[in-house]
């Protein structure tokens, strides 16, 4: 999908200054970019002082610059500028950025979308039954290997903080597909490197037998 659908499918939202293919729904202050959830985590694991950076979603008037507060009347999140008057008599909640790179569960649950958890049970009851069904046509992006299998009803509470259910005051506002497919795709693109790199481990383990196994054999031939 190019630049500009992507940018339609979300309702106006421009493209990620990083990859420019996915719609941009975070906000770098340090570096003034606009970005992906793929490319935010990319960009921002770098190194420790990446990670420091704080990010905000993007203000849903002008597509451009960080929220500062949620309108509960609109469901809508604004920036300085675009929380006017026109919104002054509207009920309004202060939104914070954060830092790190936090899991598509932490940040399922920091965009109020509640639903994150059931969509991944039904991806995964839908591909299992593929497998049952000989080979099923599942769309690449929502594979997780077998292997790899989570504990979904855990998904929001595993390693969580309790102070990060406060952070849960806003939503995502009028654009919740856009924030829902980056979370989905995010979420299984993570666990297939996991399993990538289990699978990787596992070999390097079974190398190092078979050469002490053969070191051995050799020793016991003299």
């Amino acid at each position: 999908m190019g630049g500009d659908d992507e940018a339609r499918e979300g309702g106006g939202r421009r493209s990620c200054d990083h990859c420019n293919s996915e719609a941009a729904i975070l906000y770098c202050r340090a570096d003034s970019a606009k970005l992906c959830l793929m490319c935010d985590q990319h960009v921002h694991s770098a190194n420790p002082l990446s990670l420091k950076h704080i990010r905000s979603q993007i203000c849903d008037n002008c597509h451009s610059q960080p929220v500062s507060s949620f309108c509960v009347s609109d469901n809508l999140h604004l920036c300085q500028d675009c929380d006017s008057d026109a919104h002054s008599n509207h009920n309004r909640l202060p939104v914070e950025g954060f830092t790190a790179c936090p899991s598509p569960s932490h940040l399922a649950l920091r965009f109020g979308l509640d639903d994150f958890t059931k969509i991944l049970q039904q991806q995964h009851h839908s591909i299992n039954q593929d497998d049952d069904d000989e080979d099923g046509d599942v769309d690449d992006q929502f594979m997780v290997p077998n292997t790899t299998t989570t504990m979904f009803p855990q998904v929001f509470t595993k390693g969580l903080p309790q102070s990060s259910a406060a952070t849960n005051t806003s939503g995502c506002g009028k654009h919740k597909h856009v924030f829902l497919k980056q979370l989905i795709r995010l979420f299984h693109t993570q666990q297939q490197h996991k399993h990538f790199q289990i699978q990787k481990e596992d070999d390097a383990r079974r190398r190092k037998r078979r050469f002490l196994t053969d070191v051995n054999d050799d020793e016991g031939e003299y």
